[in-house]
């Protein structure tokens, strides 16, 4: 598929930005997926610019292919495969299972999450165990709550430390466990072009513009946020969203509901934004 194919199909149809991603990447799977994931992120981002997309979908692209990609390497193996994966406990048995999940909740409960036979098993005190008297242990689905709390499929759980957070959802992600837990980074092009990136890192939340560790005009090169400003953005489903020198630029609503969540769990301030009224609190 060539870059000018691509972009005349897009520009053939009218559809909203979800459908668009689904379009593009049947495009992409039809007349050469393998050619379009060696692209590099710069031509892509360009390619899919000359399409007319919004800023940030770039990376959404390749995020679905890189799913896609998976899901078909996954199916390919056939079922010759499925008794390898039973016996190594994973559904990936060419990938070791995140290392176990340990801690003291503000209970004073010890909670245990590991991967066994390929699910996550939840042990309370060194038994298996979901919600109130649920013996089985299998996690279905993590929830979580500002700052720190973490709950099962059943609404049970505790405060968890900060720190342990980027490896439960590594196991939940690893056992395909459906999860609300704060991501450990966030990265999208933003209206000026530019790729940035917000990385977990020593607990604080890490700007990176264009792979350089950078907050302001550049002068800050440790990267680390301390607050955000959140304002109104000329696109629709976008939000403007600057540190705490006011340099930044557009990101997709979806982000910034990600990003969002770190700042809960980091504990950093988010001026203009709620994630209740996330329409009605920008600054301007």
């Amino acid at each position: 598929m060539t870059e000018k194919r691509g972009s005349t199909m897009l520009k053939q149809v009218n559809l909203p930005e979800g459908a668009q991603v689904q379009f593009l990447t049947a495009i992409f799977e039809e007349f050469g997926l393998a050619i379009l994931q060696q692209m590099e992120p710069e031509k892509l981002k360009q390619f899919l610019s000359k399409a007319g997309m919004k800023p940030g979908h770039a990376a959404r692209i390749r995020r679905e292919l890189e799913k896609d990609a998976r899901k078909k390497g996954d199916g390919e193996k056939g079922e010759e495969d499925e008794k390898e994966k039973k016996e190594k406990g994973s559904e990936f048995p060419w990938i070791k299972p995140p290392k176990d999940v340990e801690y003291e909740d503000e209970d004073g409960d010890v909670i245990k999450f590991c991967i066994e036979e390929g699910r996550l098993i939840k042990y309370v005190n060194g038994l298996r165990k979901v919600g109130e008297n649920d013996t089985g242990g299998v996690v279905t689905k993590l929830y979580y709550s500002p700052p720190r709390l973490i709950e099962d499929q059943c609404y049970w759980g505790g405060n968890a430390p900060v720190s342990v957070f980027n490896d439960l959802a590594a196991l939940a992600d690893f056992a395909r466990v459906r999860h609300y837990l704060p991501p450990s980074y966030v990265e999208f092009y933003d209206s000026d072009d530019d790729l940035i990136k917000y990385a977990v890192e020593n607990n604080n939340i890490v700007k990176y513009v264009n792979g350089q560790k950078r907050v302001g005009d550049g002068k800050d090169t440790t990267g680390i946020v301390t607050k955000f400003y959140v304002y109104n953005s000329k696109y629709d489903g976008y939000k403007r969203v600057e540190d705490q020198q006011h340099w930044g630029g557009d990101m997709s609503c979806n982000d910034l509901r990600d990003l969002y969540s770190m700042t809960q769990l980091y504990q950093i301030p988010v001026h203009g934004y709620s994630i209740d009224n996330p329409d009605e609190n920008s600054l301007y």
